[in-house]
């Protein structure tokens, strides 16, 4: 595989993890917008103990996922309780906030951020996170967890009734997308080899949120989609790598109107998977003759 190739399919693979750290919030009907923070917090727990203390890649790697889990644990359990438009208010306050205090921090960089970080991620770890993740959907789709997350998202009254306990269950899947959006953060500053606060801020949030809306967060393989696609296109496009915001804002209006649900759902599903068996019978039927 090339050089370039390779580096590309890496921050692909960056993205799609921090796409699915807004689909698991999501898919309890949160409306977060707080990822691009937790994906600092990781970021900075990373470097600062890989270059300033000498800790191995992984166990940083880890140890800011869990940063940015106990953060948003923390942030959640005062937050959570609000739904809509003011949840993600709060939580987009709560991204620029992490913003200034690092960017104001001298011993985390400031404005300047930190330099000379070593090129620990590869393509190898990142592709066995996704398929960790992937796996653990594709195993909790249709049980009990997989069914009351769903059950929330459609109707938190009617799942409450049942039993549910809805404040826990959103408060484990908000954290649950914080660790993601941590260890994604530590990926990305290894593999640019060079943070600052800026990378983190709204514009950071706009891009992961367009990887689920266009891809859509009906079933997992949306945002994986979502974010592979949108990567993959200003890099063949290249004319469109200034225009990256603008692009994206283009793509959310032909989504929100062609296709609000976004590309994938789980009629697009079943209808590949219908050709999918049909190919393969008849090739098997080909092979018998």
């Amino acid at each position: 595989m090339s050089p370039y190739l390779n580096s590309i399919l890496t921050l692909a693979g960056i993205n799609i993890l921090l796409a699915y750290s807004f689909y698991l919030p999501r898919g309890v009907g949160l409306l977060a917008l707080g990822q691009a923070a937790f994906m600092g917090i990781g970021a900075y727990t990373c470097t600062i103990l890989t270059v300033r203390y000498g800790i191995g890649f992984i166990p940083s790697l880890i140890a800011g996922g869990i940063i940015a889990t106990v953060v948003g644990i923390v942030t959640g359990l005062a937050a959570l309780r609000l739904k809509g438009l003011y949840l993600a208010i709060l939580t987009m306050a709560f991204g620029e906030i992490v913003r200034v205090i690092v960017a104001n921090t001298e011993w985390l960089g400031g404005v300047e951020g930190i330099f000379a970080i070593p090129p620990h991620t590869n393509l190898a770890a990142i592709v066995v996170a996704i398929g960790i993740l992937m796996i653990f959907f594709q195993r909790t789709q249709n049980s009990r967890p997989g069914r009351t997350q769903i059950a929330i998202r459609d109707n938190e009254d009617v799942a409450e009734a049942f039993g549910v306990n809805i404040f826990r269950e959103k408060v484990i899947a908000y954290g649950m997308g914080s660790f993601i959006a941590g260890v994604a953060g530590g990926f990305y500053a290894h593999y640019i080899l060079y943070i600052e606060p800026g990378a983190f801020s709204f514009e950071r949030m706009v891009e992961i949120l367009m990887f689920c809306v266009f891809g859509g967060v009906g079933v997992y393989w949306g945002p994986f989609f979502g974010a592979l696609t949108l990567t993959l296109i200003p890099e063949i496009f290249r004319f469109l790598s200034d225009w990256r915001i603008v692009f994206y804002g283009a793509v959310l209006i032909i989504t929100m109107v062609l296709r609000p649900q976004g590309v994938i759902d789980r009629e697009v599903i079943q209808k590949v998977q219908g050709f999918l068996f049909k190919v393969f019978l008849h090739k098997g039927r080909i092979g018998r003759r």
